[in-house]
């Protein structure tokens, strides 16, 4: 299981597996989960932004998976890459595509007070 918390520990290769999402949820633990693949472009971008908007955010852990994963657990994925915004066990809302870390802050702490994602930044 990746794992990397708030005082941005960069992101190991091994990821987080569907039933650890589920276990995670189950807990009512609050996590993101960046889900990515190694041939999408855009995941690769998005990796140290994210890396460093989990600065942001020290009472949650950020894991990393596999996104051609045939178990993406409770995680409905449409594009890469995504991250999954979890609060107390439950799915907050999902952040697709990649943006710098400042806009990762603000979308990810959106979520986390319940509140919609606004469009994407031109």
């Amino acid at each position: 299981m990746t794992e990397f918390h708030g005082f941005c520990m960069p992101i190991g290769s091994n990821p987080i597996q569907g039933q650890a999402i589920r276990d995670l949820a189950s807990q009512k633990a609050t996590f993101a989960v960046q889900v990515s693949a190694e041939w999408c472009g855009a995941c690769s971008t998005a990796t140290p932004e994210i890396q460093q908007a989990s600065c942001a955010f020290n009472d949650m852990t950020f894991y990393k998976m596999n996104g051609d994963d045939d178990d993406l657990g409770p995680l409905s994925i449409e594009s890469l890459p995504s991250l999954a915004i979890f609060k107390n066990g439950n799915l907050m809302g999902l952040i697709e595509g990649a943006y710098n870390s400042d806009e990762y802050v603000t979308r990810i702490g959106l979520l986390l007070d319940g509140k919609p994602l606004p469009p994407d930044p031109e």
